[in-house]
């Protein structure tokens, strides 16, 4: 059984020490409760070092407590490194302002939260980090901090940059065939569909261009001309231009 006892010295009335008093307590229940602590830590800590994403443990003050395995073999850096705001060393520079901003404003509401940022990798490069934190409470309600977990997701990020590539470079080669292709139908425009009349005469390109002209509407056409002039020509160009 664990005890505790607290000695006193017992004085006459000229201050002379003439003995010890002491009580003795029972601490065998807080004894108890400390080692299951310590057991439940150790356990969790063993729990969080072996999971396949980083985790990360702050106190009520904002302040940093913990940091499993996984994150400190990302970071390259130690635990006494990574306490406090000692982490914030690593996010980077573009992104601390923000990171930060959500991490505080989140925690000062006592709310979850879900940001996106880029840390530096052990090797130097920054990598982006999905970072998910949530408000841990006692069984009493007391606000112990927060307890967060992150997972690198640069992969998918440069995924999706180069799926976005993609995407705008199919847009640019269609809006490209479509340009073409107005082009083109331009040029046949322009040809008059007509292979079987040749000539490059004045009175010539007007027949071409009443043949265009009148091949657009959905009326009668009469063609007038002497034997021989080529009316089935005509017939046959106002035909395959028209609808």
């Amino acid at each position: 059984m664990w005890v505790e006892e607290h000695l006193a010295a017992i004085c006459d009335d000229n201050g002379k020490s003439v003995g010890l008093r002491g009580v003795t307590l029972n601490i065998n229940e807080r004894k108890q409760a400390e080692e299951s602590l310590r057991q439940s830590e150790t356990r969790f800590s063993n729990m969080a070092d072996s999971a396949p994403v980083m985790i990360w443990i702050s106190g009520p003050d904002k302040l940093c407590t913990y940091f499993n395995q996984g994150w400190l073999n990302f970071t390259g850096r130690t635990m006494e490194q990574e306490m406090g705001n000692g982490w914030t060393e690593g996010v980077y520079s573009e992104d601390y302002a923000r990171c930060l901003e959500v991490y505080e404003s989140a925690f000062d509401r006592r709310e979850s939260f879900k940001m996106e940022y880029r840390l530096r990798r052990y090797d130097g490069s920054f990598r982006w980090i999905y970072d998910i934190g949530s408000p841990r409470f006692s069984t009493e309600g007391d606000f112990l901090g927060y307890i967060g977990s992150c997972i690198d997701i640069s992969d998918r990020i440069e995924a999706e940059e180069a799926l976005q590539i993609a995407h705008e470079e199919v847009s640019r080669l269609k809006n490209q065939l479509q340009e073409e292709n107005l082009y083109l139908q331009e040029e046949i425009r322009l040809a008059h569909h007509v292979d079987e009349i040749i000539g490059h005469s004045n009175s010539i390109k007007y027949v071409l261009f009443k043949i265009e002209q009148v091949a657009q509407t959905d009326t009668t056409v009469l063609i007038l001309g002497e034997t021989g002039t080529g009316k089935e020509l005509v017939a046959r160009a106002i035909h395959s231009q028209s609808a």
